[in-house]
């Protein structure tokens, strides 16, 4: 279907009562709910860098440093 298909359709009698951003709402679920869902994110196992710091926060005499999996910290 085109567009503009979808903008002329007629709903049965059934779905007059509804309002329209509800069942908007109600369509857009529905759609989302058959995509492929194959997004994820990495898990601490996954990720480059450890938790550690790399030298202690205090006493070194230089700037703070904060781990190893960012190179800016």
């Amino acid at each position: 279907m085109s567009k503009l298909e979808l903008t002329n359709y007629e709903l049965p009698e059934k779905f007059k009562g509804i309002n329209s951003h509800n069942l908007y709402l109600y369509v857009k679920s529905y759609m989302a709910g058959l995509r492929a869902n194959t997004a994820r994110v990495k898990n601490r196992s996954e990720v480059s860098g450890g938790g550690k710091k790399p030298k202690a926060q205090k006493g070194s005499g230089g700037a703070r440093w904060g781990s190893k999996r960012f190179w800016w910290s």
